[in-house]
């Protein structure tokens, strides 16, 4: 018996080794799993950390509209220049708004650069009115949609082909005005202006413009 025991303390670590390596253990030092050493398939959602995965664990084109929540991107998170919007020529944006006393005529409300000026034709106390004019060296093309309280958007604009030093305005009616005018040439350039106007109670007028130029 006393041998046996003798025997059994002797090997006791080399059996312990034996039944580990036969048995197998669930305990791995860090780095020795990988990828071959998992079951393809088989890492599931509750085995990742919380944001565990990051962007550049990400491959190209792997998340696409199906992936993303339905009105969930914001305006930062968009590339504007992905967009897909068609844009002929480089488009710009010119736009003032400015007060004149009553009784002032041709004053700027807004310089359009190679086409002409917004102006203000008139300011009293019952009427506004604004003028585009031609300050160019070519004959400008000019639609004009003028409105106001007493004389609503007509179906037909006014046309005229502007001359070097002329000018396209409304009819004087009472009330504020809502004008719009599409000035152009043979280049075949446009700029769409629209102007509001209107008495500041006080014996002057407010005058907006702004003109998109293409």
């Amino acid at each position: 018996m006393q041998r046996i025991s003798n025997y059994v303390r002797r090997n006791l670590v080399a059996y312990l080794a034996l039944f580990l390596a036969l048995t197998g253990t669930s305990a791995y030092a860090a780095g020795t799993v990988f990828s071959e050493d998992i079951v393809n398939g088989e890492v599931k959602t509750p085995d990742l950390a919380a944001a565990g995965v990051t962007a550049n664990k990400l491959g190209p084109n792997a998340v696409n509209n199906t992936k993303v929540l339905d009105n969930s991107l914001k305006g930062d998170d968009i590339d504007e220049s992905s967009l897909a919007v068609d844009f002929q020529g480089t488009a710009k944006l010119a736009s003032r708004r400015t007060s004149v006393p009553a009784g002032s005529s041709g004053g700027l409300v807004l310089d359009v650069p190679g086409f002409g000026e917004v102006r203000a034709k008139t300011c009293t106390s019952k009427s506004t009115r604004s003028s585009f004019f031609n300050d160019t060296a070519k004959t400008v093309d000019v639609f004009a949609d003028i409105s106001n309280n007493a004389n609503p958007p007509s179906e037909d604009p006014l046309f005229l082909q502007l001359a070097p030093g002329e000018e396209i305005n409304g009819t004087e009616i009472e009330g504020p005005e809502r004008a719009t005018f599409q000035a152009g040439f043979g280049s075949g350039r446009v700029a769409t202006i629209v102007v509001t106007s209107g008495g500041d109670g006080i014996g002057g007028c407010h005058y907006q413009a702004q003109a998109v130029i293409d």
